[in-house]
Order: structure tokens, then C-alpha cells, then sequence
């Protein structure tokens, strides 16, 4: 993991503006669950994923982070809400995502937080899930339970780490 962040610190500027942040996507192919079913594209699929947890987390970071912060992020592992699963719909069968309670979202992922200097402030790997995502999120959204899940870790848990 040393040898991740510092790669990724020196991708970085130091002269980073008030709650930035910079998103990598590790391991892709590998990743757990980050299918759409039939009739999506899975490169369409995880592209708009990415680009919609990458807005998340850019947006969040600018009111979480103290000024001239830097949150380096890499997301190591993905598994969606709920699970593919073959359903029949007017004689015919198609793979949908059915959401259930026992298979929440789940993130794999390692950060380090970095001054203005590029001093590193803290840094962690974590999985970051939400058992309870069914009764937390609005669901018109794309992505909505993973965006909340990281949403709730950015805005809970790491301001708590920041404080010590």
C-alpha cells in the first residue's frame, strides 16, 4: 500500500486547492460485482458508475477536508447492492439486479489524506459497507445505495479521523 500512495503522491501537486480530491480505479477487471444485467453495456455500466462515485467523492471532499487537503483515494474493489439474478418477464427470462437486504453495497478502498506540503495526515484501508442501505436512500438515483454508503463514510467517519 506505501508503494500505491506514493506513486499517487507524486501524481499530485502540492499546491492542491481547499478539499481536493484524486480518484484511481485499481484492479478493475477484478472487481466483485459491477455488472448491469442484460441489455446494459458493462463498459457504459462502469464508466457511469465511476463517473458518478468520482463526482461524489469530489463534491463531499471540498466541505469535508480542511483547506489545502488532498484526499488520494483508490478504490480497490466494488460490489453493488443486491445481485444479478435471472428473472422471467413475459416468457422471457433476462438478468436483473434484484436489491435485498443481505447483500448490501460494499467498497474496498485504501486513502491517504495529505497536507499542503504533501505530509500525509493520515491514511487507511478500509471496507466501507451499509447493512441498513434499504431504508437510507432515495432509488431514482444511479447508484444511489453505493453513492450513500460513501457519502455517509466521507462525511461520518473520516471527519472523525480527521479530528484526532
Amino acid at each position: 500500500m506505501k508503494y500505491f500512495l506514493l506513486s499517487c503522491l507524486l501524481m499530485l501537486s502540492v499546491n492542491a486547492v481547499a478539499g481536493s480530491a484524486s480518484v484511481h480505479w485499481l484492479g478493475i477487471e477484478d472487481y466483485t460485482d459491477l455488472k448491469g444485467g442484460d441489455g446494459v453495456k458493462e463498459d457504459q455500466y462502469a464508466n457511469e458508475f465511476f463517473t458518478l462515485i468520482e463526482k461524489e467523492i469530489k463534491n463531499i471532499s471540498t466541505s469535508v477536508l480542511p483547506s489545502d487537503y488532498t484526499m488520494v483515494i483508490a478504490i480497490r474493489d466494488v460490489d453493488l447492492a443486491g445481485d444479478l439474478s435471472l428473472v422471467s418477464y413475459f416468457g422471457n427470462q433476462k438478468l436483473v439486479r434484484v436489491i435485498a437486504d443481505e447483500q448490501p453495497p460494499r467498497l474496498n478502498i485504501s486513502y491517504a489524506i495529505l497536507d499542503k506540503d504533501g505530509n500525509e495526515i493520515t491514511s487507511n484501508a478500509e471496507i466501507i459497507t451499509d447493512k441498513k442501505f434499504r431504508f437510507r436512500t432515495n432509488r431514482n438515483n444511479g447508484f444511489a445505495h453505493e453513492r450513500r454508503t460513501l457519502r455517509q463514510w466521507l462525511t461520518a467517519d473520516l471527519k472523525e479521523r480527521l479530528k484526532s
